[in-house]
């Protein structure tokens, strides 16, 4: 088991005004963005920049000083603001070094980036996206992307979690939730990405255990967390896990089973959130405390092999090398007293486990991931018992 920080480095880095205290209010947020947004896709190389007198770039905050014009528009947009996010893209797509670019007077800046776009840009069709605010009479450019680029909406991934906030999964809980909701939540948004995580447990005592042979218990809370940029920031993404309990800082402790589902946005993004992701967190979100505990007992009863040559075959047709295999044995050897680990629950334990020494993060949580998936063995085994049943 391990420990995940991508909810705590969340919880320390996000403002206030990025945070929401239940996914409807977040829901509001992203869906009136997405309500006043415009799409579409033009020749990059067409974009005027002009450059205002004042000369302000601050570091996380619209760009003042400069105007886009789009003269072929056929939204007709005028006088465009850079946010911030989409400064840097505009400066990537002319070629042009955003930290220097920065620095520049307007003037000078504009001169820079015009002849980048129109002498220099590699690219020529490109994807706007402007949100509009009628009230304040602004026209702001959220981002520029490949033409080909598929956008799944930040209100999309809200939705999301309110269908599992209505299905009982809630904001982990905190000493300090009642005095400060906003600081305790784990639901953020901000013009250039969204995050959430909630979390499932199923009694008052804070989740169940179940016991394996050698006596130990192993806790069935569950939390899903996932993450999204309609502007081309992140991937899309989610994990999904069996964890002990989460802190204040928002450390998860004690994490197994881990599973991750990512993709970039590419053509059909949005066709595999809607058909793929989705569903599979939903599905995932739908199992019972009951469900859960099936698959983790027949993980339990299901021996792949009699002696450590049987298991590293089984374990090397699940695309474990020898390395690997060796690393899975060694630490269920020792977590076990001595004893081979030869049932799937033992391997995924074992496995999980033995990725604490991988230093890097990307490649302890492939491994982990590699290890969790071992357990749909089991998951097929339950499902073909209900099947016949």
């Amino acid at each position: 088991m391990s420990n995940l920080m991508k909810a705590s480095n969340e919880w320390w880095s996000r403002p206030d005004d990025e945070r929401y205290i239940d996914p409807y209010t977040l829901h509001d947020a992203v869906e009136n963005r997405r309500l006043h947004s415009e799409v579409e896709t033009l020749d990059v190389r067409g974009l005027e920049i002009e450059g205002n007198y004042l000369a302000t770039y601050p570091e996380e905050d619209d760009v003042k000083d400069l105007v886009i014009s789009v003269p072929n528009s056929y939204h007709n947009w005028v006088e465009l603001r850079p946010t911030h996010w989409s400064f840097g893209q505009l400066c990537q797509k002319a070629e042009a070094p955003a930290t220097y670019i920065r620095k520049l007077h307007p003037d000078l800046a504009s001169y820079n980036l015009n002849y980048g776009l129109k002498c220099l840009s590699k690219t020529d069709e490109t994807k706007l996206m402007v949100v509009k605010d009628h009230s304040l009479d602004t026209q702001k450019l959220h981002c520029l992307t490949g033409k080909d680029y598929g956008r799944i909406w930040d209100a999309q991934v809200a939705k999301l979690l309110i269908m599992l906030y209505e299905m009982g999964w809630q904001v982990p809980a905190a000493s300090y939730a009642a005095r400060d909701p906003i600081r305790a939540s784990t639901l953020y948004a901000s013009d250039r990405d969204i995050f959430g995580f909630l979390v499932k447990e199923d009694n008052d005592s804070g989740g169940m255990n179940i016991v394996d042979k050698y006596g130990q218990a192993h806790n069935l809370n569950r939390g899903i967390m996932v993450w999204n940029s309609e502007v081309g920031n992140l991937t899309f993404g989610a994990n999904y896990f069996n964890y002990d309990f989460i802190c204040d800082n928002r450390i998860v402790w004690g994490v197994n089973n881990l599973q991750e589902f990512k993709f970039k946005h590419s053509k059909y993004a949005a066709d595999r959130f809607d058909f793929e992701a989705q569903p599979m967190l939903l599905d995932y979100a739908k199992i019972t405390m009951e469900d859960q505990t099936r698959v983790f007992e027949a993980a339990m009863e299901i021996e792949v092999g009699k002696d450590e040559k049987e298991v590293m075959t089984w374990l090397k047709g699940k695309g474990f090398n020898s390395a690997e295999q060796k690393r899975i044995i060694q630490q269920g050897r020792g977590d076990r007293g001595g004893d081979l680990p030869n049932t799937v629950w033992e391997l995924v334990s074992a496995g999980t486990a033995s990725a604490r020494a991988i230093p890097h993060t990307d490649n302890r949580l492939k491994f982990e991931k590699k290890a969790s998936n071992l357990l749909n063995v089991a998951e097929r085994k339950v499902k073909y018992i209900n099947a016949e049943a």
